[in-house]
């Protein structure tokens, strides 16, 4: 609808299991669709446990942590 309307795509709330091994390249492919899709003005990750106990945090794990740091720093979040 948003980008229909003319109006930037936020996307809410995504996150993918922390500790698995396909996490840091999923966020990586995250930010190359981002900068393909250039409607797209936020990506909100969810950086924390679930209330299920599903760990979705970056820090916790340093390969999705350096994952997500040098997708960061991709000029489409800039």
């Amino acid at each position: 609808y948003a980008v229909a309307a003319g109006k930037p795509f936020f996307i809410a709330e995504t996150a993918s299991p922390g500790g698995d091994s396909r996490t840091p390249s999923w966020i990586q492919g995250a930010g190359t669709w981002a900068a393909a899709h250039t409607d797209v003005a936020a990506i909100v990750y969810f950086d924390s446990m679930s209330p299920k106990g599903y760990d979705f945090r970056l820090y916790a794990h340093s390969s999705t942590f350096s994952a997500f740091r040098t997708t960061s720093l991709m000029t489409v979040f800039s």
